[in-house]
């Protein structure tokens, strides 16, 4: 009796430190990833606010002297503060389009039409093996197996997936022609590293539980089974789900229905991608074209157009995944981050691209608003 009181005195303790480790998790994951955008924040703005009240000063001095030369002071002044603060993440791009940044941009996209050819044959292998098995006896080892396989190989393709930004070919083409920053890119890669860790840390226990509920169900199902295993059954059974499952979701069974939800998710996945080939293709046509031109425009609606293929393809593949359950919530965030990056970098590079913008002066609507003359 004292031997089975220690028992579940250990058992107990071992319940206790996986809830403390599930919330550790929760608290550490939190606390990197507010000092990632408290980090981010401080680069970027503190520089920018600690000039702000000699930029006002100023402002007060132009409103008493109003002259053409005056406003030329104030820009400069402004250009200045601009590269010490804003400019370090986002330089003032002076882009020369020419025919060697097509040849990059032709190289990426033979690069991604690899990649993305490697994900179609190894999609095509899983749904090819994992019908087979379908066609079979049921065989739980099997299903444990290919399930294994699936989950690796979806891992790699969205591991894949968001390191491609941080990518250097890709920060390259972005960073000279684009004027996106490396501060950026680099910061979506470690949040989304962030996100896949504690995911796996917080899930890990719950794998754990399914398993040993598996091992104690093909126990029984050997036929070897006495009255105390069904009830060690009873009891694993009521612990999985009342501390676990209530918290993360409903279990994740190895079923046929399971399997049939991974050969439609391939279906929507190899289309995605294909279509993506195409587009690639496509592209690397217009930039062959494009490198026997030498009009500036010409580039500009080129650079235009690989950035909305690109932001495409982001948005295929969060709209298209197929998530459900508490999968679902978990990649709700993940969207919405990647959309912020995507907004951040089309509206950054459509910034820099307009000559309108680079162009505008640097104190609008001053003149019109006092009546001053300035030529």
């Amino acid at each position: 009796m004292v031997k089975k009181s220690n028992v579940m005195e250990e058992e107990s303790e071992e319940k206790r430190e996986e809830k403390q480790n599930i919330f550790n998790t929760w608290a550490n994951s939190y606390t990197e990833i507010s000092k990632t955008w408290v980090d981010s924040y401080e680069k970027l703005y503190r520089p920018w606010l600690e000039a702000t009240k000699e930029m006002i000063d100023k402002t007060v001095l132009l409103s008493k002297e109003a002259t053409p030369q005056k406003y030329m002071e104030f820009y400069d002044e402004w250009i200045k503060t601009y590269q010490n603060t804003f400019g370090i993440f986002y330089p003032i791009p002076a882009p020369q389009p020419n025919k060697e940044i097509l040849e990059k941009f032709i190289s990426r996209a033979d690069e991604s039409n690899k990649l993305f050819s490697s994900w179609i044959a190894e999609l095509e292998k899983n749904s090819r093996m994992t019908k087979e098995i379908l066609q079979g006896e049921q065989d739980p080892a099997k299903y444990k197996e290919y399930y294994d396989v699936w989950t690796k190989s979806y891992e790699k393709i969205f591991d894949k997936i968001l390191s491609l930004p941080s990518e250097e070919s890709t920060k390259e083409l972005f960073g000279e022609y684009g004027g996106m920053p490396d501060f950026y890119l680099e910061g979506f890669l470690q949040m989304s590293k962030l996100w896949r860790r504690s995911y796996t840390q917080i899930c890990g226990p719950m794998n754990e539980s399914m398993m040993k509920l598996s091992k104690k169900m093909a126990e029984i199902s050997r036929g070897k089974a006495s009255p105390e295993s069904y009830k060690e059954f009873y009891t694993l059974w009521v612990d999985t789900y009342k501390e676990i499952y209530e918290k993360y979701g409903k279990s994740t069974e190895l079923s046929r229905e399971m399997f049939g939800n991974f050969i439609k998710a391939t279906e929507i996945y190899l289309s995605m991608y294909k279509s993506w080939i195409t587009a690639l293709e496509e592209m690397s046509e217009k930039a062959q074209e494009l490198s026997k031109q030498s009009d500036p425009e010409t580039y500009n609606k080129f650079y235009n157009l690989w950035v909305k293929t690109y932001e495409k393809a982001f948005e295929s593949f969060f709209e298209d995944m197929p998530a459900v359950g508490s999968m679902k919530e978990i990649m709700e965030p993940l969207k919405i981050m990647t959309r912020m990056y995507t907004d951040t970098f089309t509206r950054m590079s459509n910034m820099w691209l307009k000559p309108r913008v680079r162009s505008a002066p640097a104190y609008p609507g001053k003149n019109k608003k006092r009546g001053i003359q300035t030529a």
